[in-house]
């Protein structure tokens, strides 16, 4: 579980500030339509169209890991929620991880 949890948080900070409109209110991928479902089948067509135009200027680097952190509520912000600093002493690189391979967490 904390494998899938960690992977998915790594996910979604390496590509939160590639995906056109998930910065910023100026969405190519979401535009709202009559209904749920038309604006879903919309979504995917524009994301399809951006992943197969895109994807091959996309070059993942290399994973990094932190120790767990401990809180006291999910509300409470740790450092990967403020900034992400890779360089800074609490990430370690793993450049001998490869993408969709499980690893067990420190």
């Amino acid at each position: 579980m904390k494998i899938v949890i960690f992977s998915c948080l790594i996910i979604l900070i390496l590509f939160s500030s590639i995906i056109p409109g998930h910065s910023n209110n100026n969405s190519i991928t979401h535009i709202k339509k009559k209904t749920w479902s038309e604006t879903m089948k919309s979504a995917r067509a524009q994301y399809s169209k951006w992943y197969n135009e895109n994807m091959d200027s996309i070059k993942p680097g290399i994973w990094y890991v932190t120790k767990a952190m401990r809180v006291k509520s999910f509300e409470d912000k740790l450092f990967p929620e403020r900034k992400v600093d890779l360089t800074g002493k609490k990430w370690k690189p793993k450049p001998e991880w490869i993408g969709g391979v499980p690893y067990n967490l420190p």
